[in-house]
């Protein structure tokens, strides 16, 4: 069985599908395979079929809803996200799988430069202010003043990886009702209510190249940032999120130029807003997964069950003997 499922979201991104597939298929790693999600037919013209899995589905029409459909085609127990246009590099996924021996840990952030030519970073993970702003960890840094490693909020959708068993047990994995931009911070809050940790690795290297977000309205933007708020509010704490919450609204308000882009986020704001019971019930169901160190086992039946006590788990990714790490 493969160690790590790739999925690559390309949609309507087949101009940049093509130098992150060179980029992949020189320098993946053996046991892996390979999954690109398509909104309409490609033909496919390098003949790659044998070697990559291409799933068109003509209803998939956002990046979460690709990732949603092929999370049940994956086969591996980590999947790793790819936005087309990124590339990487040999080895980057050498030191990420040891991250998943330990089961608390869920997801892995790689580094990701803005280029090969640039020793910049793009992102090393994400931040989240508790009024409701997601940052991109380390961006704009240069390489050589990076710190090093350690935990983190969660991947960026640039570059992520996770545990399989850990996104299909989420209440909304990948959920772009918080528009494609903020999916990936979603995913990463909702991962840590659900107990487990993030960390970054250093070592592996990806590069944002050409790869970019799908862009919204200023309405869609701004329904999308207040949805991403009320929905986690509770986790990341009810005072200090209100507190902080109007400066961060304004902030988003007033960096568009005109007036009506202006009016459009202000009134994208309130339909967020007006969406209150649909919280309510994303909050009950992040409850229901517990709380941090309980343990997911999996019965002789298929059934997925919490273990109310911290009992370890067999780690989803087989772990070298000492003779393979001598050889």
């Amino acid at each position: 069985m493969s160690q790590l499922s790739i999925v690559i979201p390309a949609l309507d991104a087949l101009e940049l599908l093509e130098g992150t597939l060179v980029s992949v298929l020189q320098n993946r790693p053996d046991d892996c395979e390979l999954v690109v999600v398509l909104n309409r037919a490609y033909d496919d013209p390098y003949e790659l079929k044998d070697e990559v899995r291409f799933v068109v589905l003509p209803q998939a029409q956002t990046v979460g809803a690709a990732l949603r459909s092929a999370l049940p085609l994956c086969r591996a127990p980590i999947v790793h996200v790819l936005a087309p246009g990124v590339e990487v590099e040999e080895g980057w996924v050498d030191a990420v799988l040891p991250h998943f021996y330990d089961n608390r840990v869920a997801a892995v952030a790689p580094l990701v430069l803005r280029s090969r030519d640039e020793e910049v970073v793009c992102s090393c993970g994400l931040e989240y202010g508790a009024g409701g702003v997601r940052r991109r960890r380390g961006c704009g840094t240069a390489l050589q003043q990076l710190r090093s490693g350690g935990d983190v909020l969660g991947p960026t959708l640039f570059a992520g990886f996770y545990r399989a068993d850990v996104l299909r047990a989420l209440p909304a994995p990948f959920d772009d009702r918080v528009t494609a931009e903020l999916l990936d911070v979603d995913l990463a809050l909702q991962i840590r209510a659900a107990g487990y940790r993030a960390v970054v690795e250093p070592s592996s290297f990806t590069y944002r190249a050409a790869a970019v977000l799908p862009t919204a309205t200023p309405f869609v933007e701004a329904r999308g940032a207040e949805r991403l708020f009320w929905r986690n509010a509770p986790a990341v704490g009810w005072l200090r999120s209100l507190a902080l919450h109007l400066p961060a609204v304004l902030g988003g308000a007033l960096k568009h130029r005109s007036f009506g882009a202006v009016t459009s986020s202000v009134l994208g704001r309130l339909a967020g807003c007006l969406e209150i019971f649909g919280y309510r019930r994303h909050h009950k169901a992040l409850a229901a997964l517990g709380t941090p160190g309980l343990a997911y086992t999996t019965t002789s039946t298929g059934d997925h069950i919490r273990v109310d006590a911290a009992h370890p788990r067999s780690p989803t990714i087989a772990k070298p003997s000492r003779a393979d790490a001598k050889n």
